[in-house]
Protein backbone atom coordinates (compact mmCIF):
# COMPACT_ATOMS: atom_id res chain seq x y z
CA UNK A 1 0.00 0.00 0.00
CA UNK A 2 2.89 1.97 0.58
CA UNK A 3 2.22 3.22 -3.79
CA UNK A 4 -0.92 4.39 -2.82
CA UNK A 5 0.44 6.13 0.45
CA UNK A 6 -2.22 4.48 3.03
CA UNK A 7 -2.38 1.68 5.25
CA UNK A 8 -3.59 -1.84 4.51
CA UNK A 9 -6.51 -1.28 7.32
CA UNK A 10 -7.11 2.23 5.94
CA UNK A 11 -7.77 0.68 2.01
CA UNK A 12 -9.61 -1.78 3.50
CA UNK A 13 -11.94 0.64 5.70
CA UNK A 14 -12.32 2.61 2.85
CA UNK A 15 -13.08 -0.40 0.19
CA UNK A 16 -15.77 -2.15 2.94
CA UNK A 17 -17.26 2.12 3.13
CA UNK A 18 -17.55 2.31 -0.62
CA UNK A 19 -18.04 -1.02 -2.05
CA UNK A 20 -20.17 -2.57 0.52
CA UNK A 21 -18.04 -5.63 1.51
CA UNK A 22 -14.10 -6.73 2.19
CA UNK A 23 -11.87 -6.87 -0.60
CA UNK A 24 -11.76 -10.46 -0.50
CA UNK A 25 -15.63 -11.48 -0.27
CA UNK A 26 -15.61 -9.18 -3.20
CA UNK A 27 -13.79 -10.83 -5.73
CA UNK A 28 -14.83 -13.99 -3.72
CA UNK A 29 -18.35 -13.03 -5.29
CA UNK A 30 -17.21 -12.39 -8.77
CA UNK A 31 -15.49 -15.83 -9.12
CA UNK A 32 -18.76 -17.35 -7.57
CA UNK A 33 -20.89 -15.29 -10.28
CA UNK A 34 -18.42 -15.96 -13.23
CA UNK A 35 -18.69 -20.30 -12.10
CA UNK A 36 -22.31 -19.55 -12.40
CA UNK A 37 -22.31 -18.44 -15.32
CA UNK A 38 -20.36 -21.53 -16.89
CA UNK A 39 -22.12 -23.85 -15.19
CA UNK A 40 -26.15 -22.03 -17.14
CA UNK A 41 -23.75 -21.68 -20.48
CA UNK A 42 -21.17 -24.33 -20.49
CA UNK A 43 -20.82 -28.31 -20.42
CA UNK A 44 -17.62 -27.46 -18.39
CA UNK A 45 -16.88 -30.03 -15.23
CA UNK A 46 -17.09 -28.75 -11.82
CA UNK A 47 -12.98 -29.29 -12.35
CA UNK A 48 -12.79 -26.99 -14.75
CA UNK A 49 -14.78 -24.17 -13.63
CA UNK A 50 -12.84 -24.87 -10.39
CA UNK A 51 -9.45 -23.81 -12.02
CA UNK A 52 -11.15 -21.27 -14.25
CA UNK A 53 -12.39 -19.02 -11.59
CA UNK A 54 -9.14 -19.34 -9.41
CA UNK A 55 -9.97 -22.17 -7.01
CA UNK A 56 -6.96 -24.32 -5.85
CA UNK A 57 -9.29 -27.44 -5.56
CA UNK A 58 -12.97 -28.55 -6.54
CA UNK A 59 -13.92 -29.19 -2.18
CA UNK A 60 -13.00 -25.47 -1.97
CA UNK A 61 -14.57 -24.46 -4.45
CA UNK A 62 -17.90 -26.60 -4.58
CA UNK A 63 -18.10 -25.63 -0.45
CA UNK A 64 -17.76 -21.65 -1.17
CA UNK A 65 -20.22 -22.08 -3.75
CA UNK A 66 -22.58 -23.84 -1.70
CA UNK A 67 -22.55 -20.80 0.80
CA UNK A 68 -23.18 -18.39 -1.65
CA UNK A 69 -25.64 -19.60 -3.70
CA UNK A 70 -27.26 -22.41 -0.93
CA UNK A 71 -26.82 -25.29 -3.41
CA UNK A 72 -24.11 -27.22 -5.01
CA UNK A 73 -22.42 -26.40 -8.29
CA UNK A 74 -24.37 -29.54 -9.77
CA UNK A 75 -27.28 -28.97 -7.92
CA UNK A 76 -27.34 -25.37 -9.79
CA UNK A 77 -27.02 -26.39 -13.03
CA UNK A 78 -29.29 -28.97 -12.80
CA UNK A 79 -31.95 -26.04 -12.28
CA UNK A 80 -30.41 -23.74 -14.59
CA UNK A 81 -31.19 -26.09 -17.15
CA UNK A 82 -35.05 -27.08 -15.90
CA UNK A 83 -35.24 -23.35 -15.65
CA UNK A 84 -34.15 -22.84 -19.14
CA UNK A 85 -36.21 -25.62 -20.46
CA UNK A 86 -40.00 -24.44 -18.55
CA UNK A 87 -42.40 -22.10 -20.83
CA UNK A 88 -42.47 -18.48 -20.69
Amino acid sequence: MDIAHMSKAWYMRMFRKYIGTTPYNHILSLRITKAKEYLEVTDMTVHEIATATGFSDDPSFSTRFSAMTGMSPLKYRKEAITRKQLPL
